[in-house]
């Protein structure tokens, strides 16, 4: 069964159908139960808070259904209902007919139109939900909670002196350290050599101060003797006897004497005989600024974005984006759904791969093996693969049966024969 919504513009914002085909309907009232594949929740629609109206218990509410034109069952849905889907949701339907079996299929909604009302009064399209009674779990009695004992006063005063001892420790271990670093210290200084002044005897002193003569003096004192004698003119002055002789042209200014000779080309201008050449700096380089990262649910809500979107187009994006996560394997599934309902046959076996329960897992996706089976019925005319996929998960169906699957055992029994 194919399940599509269809917005319903005679009555405007909020109303819309579930149009059905692929299977042989006739017109009056059909159990409905829909599923929403994010958090497994059933909606309940005559609930008075909206956001009460998706519940864990499975819920069936009664529709009335009618018969278009082209044979596609109709079934009628006011603002309860369409003002809680969503077009990023995945949904299950349940048709519950006279026969035994329920109809199942899944559905996504492309376009909806939202109404500002509930109209929570009008019963005349939907009957109230048939919902299991609650169980109320038995209440457990609260443990009591014992008080904690009071310390004693001698233990807190044990306690005090710990940190108290902790600290006189410390100081003392620092007071040591500081006594042994200085008594080291106080080893390696080496002691100052003890400088010894000789007195002049009084017979020299008596002899420097009577006699003029410069012979006479330097016999005395022995400490000129060991001084060099100054040449003649010079000693008046005995500084100029240690400065160096100028050269000559330079006697005038003994400046210039202890500064280079200036290099060729630079005599007027000695600032520059110092300065270093200035180095060349090269010049910053500019990386391009890296293009943000779409991630895989962003490129898809892109791609569905855009009005001129193709099936062939949803093809290509869904071979090339990853699917790692369930997140990431929900978003290339919407591409999926939509290359094959517009026509795109060569995805058939990745979507029918989405259903098969002999296939792993994929997102969200509830596994449904009457909807892969169709598939790759479906798919057997231009996919040759697709017969090799059928008669696997026909054997998968009958291994899973001998083993006590009691869903693998009625997916069997409605298999086309």
């Amino acid at each position: 069964m194919k399940v599509t919504y269809v917005c319903d513009e005679q009555k405007g914002p909020g109303y819309g159908y579930l149009a059905c085909s692929g299977e042989s309907f006739a017109p009056g009232n059909y159990g409905l139960c829909l599923q929403r594949a994010v958090d497994k929740c059933f909606l309940s629609p005559l609930c008075e808070k909206a956001d009460e109206r998706w519940i864990e218990s499975r819920t069936v509410f009664d529709v009335p259904g009618t018969l278009s034109e082209q044979g596609e069952l109709l079934l009628p849905l006011d603002p309860r209902v369409v003002n809680l889907l969503s077009t990023q949701d995945t949904y299950r339907l349940s048709l519950i007919t006279q026969g035994d079996k329920p109809l199942l299929a899944q559905f996504r909604i492309e376009s909806i139109t939202y109404s500002a009302e509930d109209s929570l009064n009008n019963a005349q399209v939907m009957a109230a939900p048939k919902t299991p009674e609650p169980v109320v779990a038995a209440s457990e009695p609260m443990p009591e909670v014992l008080p904690c004992p009071a310390p004693k006063p001698e233990e807190s005063a044990k306690r005090g002196k710990k940190p108290l001892l902790f600290v006189l420790a410390s100081l003392l271990l620092l007071a040591l350290a500081g006594f042994l670093a200085w008594f080291y210290l106080r080893q390696e200084v080496p002691p100052e050599p003890a400088t010894v002044v000789t007195p002049l005897g009084k017979e020299a002193q008596g002899e420097t101060a009577q006699s003029g003569e410069g012979a006479s003096g330097q016999e005395s004192d022995p400490l000129q003797q060991a001084l060099p004698q100054p040449a003649p003119g010079q000693e008046d002055n005995p500084l100029e006897q240690a400065l160096p002789k100028p050269a000559p042209g330079q006697e005038d200014n003994p400046l210039q004497q202890a500064l280079p000779e200036p290099a060729p080309g630079q005599e007027d201008n000695p600032l520059q005989q110092t300065l270093p050449e200035p180095l060349a700096q090269p010049a910053p380089e500019t990386s391009p600024k890296p293009s943000p990262v779409l991630s895989v649910e962003d490129q898809v809500q892109t791609f569905f974005a855009d009005r001129e979107r193709t099936a062939a187009r949803a093809v290509e994006l869904s071979q090339s984006l990853a699917h790692n996560s369930p997140s990431e394997q929900d978003a290339v599934f919407r591409l999926y759904y939509f290359a094959a309902e517009h026509g795109e046959r060569k995805i058939l076996l990745d979507y029918a791969a989405c259903f098969d329960p002999a296939r792993p897992a994929w997102g969200t996706i509830e596994k449904d093996a009457l909807e892969a089976y169709r598939l790759y019925e479906e798919a057997k005319a231009e996919l040759p693969e697709a017969q090799t996929r059928q008669n696997e998960l026909k054997s998968w169906l009958e291994e899973a049966a001998k083993g006590g699957n009691a869903q693998a055992r009625m997916w069997l029994s409605q298999l086309p024969k």
